[in-house]
């Protein structure tokens, strides 16, 4: 691939050996391809993408079958490309990797675009509500919490944790004091809306239906 790209022989079997290395697989350059798991053939695709080190790269769910380790390995790496000037086109459902590593998002659904921009900016332009993860004492009823206009939806996160998200245009603040007066609360604390949050919202809210379905 390195060859195919323009690059001597002797230089693309450096640089191949030296990622290989880099990624684990120093020890395994002899095997064939179809031995690897689908993790390591991951990381052979991913060097083989980069080793001609590229002005602009696609990468198509880099991240498959990598364990949380070697998923945090691919952000250090793709960080490090970009640093040294490389543009990198990441494509990939895992809405949590994008939120830590990208410049600007596109966020498309059955090929349009919904949002683009950077995540402040796609948080600013999206009617997703903000969110507040309220812990309550054994037995609270959070009836009255749940029904009060501030409110669009709650969704419960654990024995006595839920997650209130709060209607756009309402003032957090307002929550807090609604909170203290109609529950007894052991913690309470705000979250940043995800990415996979807007996401969902905001193709939910499009309404568009193609034939034979499509959820890409």
């Amino acid at each position: 691939m390195g060859v195919l790209r323009g690059l001597s022989r002797k230089e693309a079997a450096s640089r191949a050996h030296s990622w290989l290395e880099r990624v684990g697989l120093g020890d395994r350059s002899n095997d064939k391809l179809e031995a690897l798991s689908k993790g390591n053939q991951q990381k052979v695709q991913f060097v083989s993408a980069i080793l001609h080190q590229p002005e602009f790269a696609v990468l198509d769910e880099p991240f498959t079958g990598l364990d949380p380790i070697n998923q945090e390995s691919f952000l250090t790496m793709i960080g490090e490309l970009r640093k040294e000037g490389m543009t990198v086109l990441l494509s990939t459902h895992q809405m949590g990797l994008v939120e830590r590593i990208a410049d600007k998002v596109l966020l498309m659904n059955c090929g349009q675009q919904l949002l683009f921009g950077t995540l402040a900016q796609i948080r600013e332009s999206s009617s997703t509500s903000s969110k507040i993860v309220v812990s309550v004492a054994a037995d609270t009823d959070i009836t009255e919490l749940r029904d009060s206009p501030l409110v669009q939806k709650v969704e419960q996160k654990g024995k006595r944790e839920y997650v209130f998200y709060i209607k756009r245009g309402s003032s957090p603040q307002q929550f807090l004091i609604k909170a203290a007066s109609t529950v007894e609360l052991i913690d309470i604390y705000t979250e940043k809306t995800s990415l996979h949050d807007i996401f969902i919202e905001v193709v939910r809210r499009s309404k568009k239906e193609i034939p034979g379905g499509c959820s890409q």
